[in-house]
């Protein structure tokens, strides 16, 4: 399984699948790079040095040295959901990509014993739509 860590390969990975790199003074040292979905958006990632970080709201969740390919599709999944799908995924908000992975893996649980009883279907379509997202990720 490929890894990547925070340098051009990462960067050009995060290009290519919509992220913007968001120039400020905070990073015009050159160690420090942040990429966002939009440039108002909350959620960010930042290479720190050799470090993965994600953030949100100026707050640092996670830190990782390398991401392989599945923790790299739950880095997209992260950021492709909204606030309210987010909550639905990961309850007690935590931006780590092991939350995100239990997360997936409760909903999944959830949403069959949903199917299995027939009730809350609603529900269910919400967590299929969420799912949907996550399946139709692709790491190329």
């Amino acid at each position: 399984m490929k890894r990547y860590e925070a340098n051009q390969e990462l960067e050009n990975f995060l290009l290519r699948h919509g992220f913007i790199e968001i120039i400020s003074k905070r990073f015009k040292n050159g160690r420090k790079k942040c990429f966002k979905k939009t440039k108002a958006n909350r959620k960010g990632i930042i290479f720190n040095n050799k470090d993965i970080q994600i953030a949100h709201k100026n707050r640092i969740y996670a830190n990782y040295i390398e991401l392989n390919e599945q923790q790299l599709k739950y880095l997209l999944f992260l950021f492709e959901l909204n606030s309210r799908d987010f909550k639905v995924v990961c309850s007690n908000e935590e931006y780590s990509l092991k939350e995100v992975e239990k997360g997936i893996i409760s909903l999944n649980k959830r949403m069959n014993g949903y199917i299995q009883t027939g009730v809350k279907k609603s529900t269910v379509k919400k967590y299929q739509r969420i799912l949907n997202i996550y399946a139709e990720i692709k790491i190329d």
